[in-house]
């Protein structure tokens, strides 16, 4: 599978929206481990 690097590509003057899923452990607000 290819990845598509945001550096690959013509993003110059155009609005980008990125979704990211941080998939860690919180608990009361805080990472809770690496």
């Amino acid at each position: 599978m290819t990845v598509i690097k945001m550096t690959d590509l013509d993003l110059a003057n155009k609005r980008v929206l990125i979704r990211e899923d941080l998939n860690v452990p919180v608990k009361d607000g805080k990472v809770t481990s690496d």
